[in-house]
């Protein structure tokens, strides 16, 4: 799911020209909004069912350590690319 929302944002960064291109900026944010959520989603899930187990409580914390930041770093990078397309926008 990580590798999803890390190429959609990809295809955000890379729209040349955002003000002629205005459609395929949208889309592929919204594409990008659509794969972080999941991402974060089945994130959350996994650490629910860890927790539902011994055997899984004893793993937790490490996952929580592999997977939280790459989460983090997917919500502020589509947060920093709404932010950008709003200032574009603006102008």
């Amino acid at each position: 799911m990580t590798n999803t929302a890390r190429l959609c944002i990809q295809d955000c960064i890379e729209v040349e020209n955002p003000e002629t291109e205005k459609e395929e900026l949208t889309s592929d944010l919204e594409d990008a909004k659509v794969a972080v959520n999941l991402a974060s989603i089945a994130y959350s899930e996994l650490l629910e069912e860890l927790a539902l187990t011994d055997e899984g409580v004893e793993v937790l914390n490490d996952v929580r350590k592999l997977y939280s930041p790459d989460i983090d770093e997917l919500r502020e990078a589509l947060k920093d690319i709404e932010k950008a397309s709003k200032e574009d926008e603006d102008e």
